[in-house]
Formats: C-alpha cells, sequence, structure tokens
C-alpha cells in the first residue's frame, strides 16, 4: 500500500489483483495432485500380505466346497443310475458343482491379480494423472505470480492513479492488468 511520496525498490510489489478464486483453485489442484499421488503410492505397494492371505484361504475354502460338491454329485449319479434320484435332484447336484467351480476359478484368479501386482498400464495412467495435476498446480501458480504488479526499477511513487479495492479496466495500455486491483 504505497502513498505518492514512497520510495519503491525494484522488484516490490506495488499492486495486487485480487486472486482468491485462483487461490482457490490452486488448492484444488494441490489436493487433486495429492490424491493421485497417494493413489500411485497405494498401486506400487501392490496387495498386503493379509490380502494375498486371505484371497488364498477363499481359494482353499472353494476347493473344499467343490470336493464336497462332486462327491455329491457322484452320489447322486448312483442313486439315479439305480432309480433312487430324480433328474432334478442330479441337474441340481451338476449345477451346484459347477457354479463352484467357476466361483473357484474366478477366486484363483484374484489371488494370481494380488499375488501379481498392479500392470505397468495401470502404473504408467496413474503416473500420468499425477503429472497433469502437478503441470495444473506449476500452471496456476504463473497465473497467480501475474496478479502482482512489481516496481521495475528503484523510484518514488509520484502519483496513484488507483485506490484499494477500486475495479479497474483495460485501457489503451495492454500491459495494464484488469479485474480488481489492491493497491
Amino acid at each position: 500500500n504505497h502513498r505518492e511520496g514512497d520510495e519503491v525498490k525494484a522488484g516490490e510489489v506495488i499492486a495486487r489483483i485480487d486472486s482468491a478464486e485462483m487461490q482457490a483453485q490452486r488448492l484444488r489442484a494441490v489436493a487433486a495432485t495429492e490424491t493421485a499421488r497417494a493413489a500411485l503410492v497405494e498401486l506400487k505397494a501392490g496387495s498386503r500380505a493379509q490380502e494375498i492371505e486371505g484371497a488364498r484361504f477363499a481359494v482353499m475354502r472353494a476347493q473344499a466346497a467343490l470336493r464336497d460338491s462332486s462327491s455329491n454329485l457322484e452320489r447322486i449319479q448312483g442313486l439315479f443310475a439305480k432309480g433312487g434320484a430324480s433328474r432334478q435332484q442330479l441337474d441340481a447336484a451338476r449345477m451346484s458343482r459347477d457354479m463352484l467351480s467357476a466361483e473357484l476359478a474366478s477366486l484363483k484368479q484374484t489371488l494370481d491379480l494380488r499375488r501379481a501386482g498392479p500392470t505397468p498400464q495401470a502404473v504408467l495412467t496413474l503416473e500420468a494423472r499425477l503429472a497433469e495435476a502437478e503441470a495444473q498446480v506449476r500452471v496456476i501458480d504463473r497465473q497467480l505470480a501475474e496478479t502482482e504488479l512489481r516496481a521495475p526499477f528503484d523510484g518514488v511513487v509520484i502519483e496513484r492513479h488507483s485506490e484499494v479495492g477500486e475495479t479497474l479496466s483495460m485501457g489503451g495500455d495492454s500491459r495494464q492488468p484488469s479485474g480488481i486491483l489492491v493497491v
């Protein structure tokens, strides 16, 4: 806040455009950067040992259930051949075994994926999101730097053309800032 007759040094801020909205944008961009960084760290860390162990136990439970279901199907097939079980019972036993077999295959695939960790493509995707978020912060930082008018050289304020909070518009001089000027 300089007055007429005040001395200013080269590089000293002599006016500032209101940048509250840009500051809010920067906060959002920084939050997006931190979110992307955390997601990348989590992805690169892969599955925790407890998650892999849980998937392994799920496979073991499904294997046991499939063995029981297969034994039950064999028993019902024997009964069906002797007329001791209906076609409906045989079909139900077959469907149960087939469903458990499909569930086991899915659980094995889940276990394999947990053991393998993230794909290179997934890592590259999150690295790109992080780089994009960091670039957005840099863009906003450059824009914020342009909201300050600095003295080009040492000197004395001879005349003050505006007051704090005054709305300025672009005049004939394209170097003048527009917006709310905080002097």
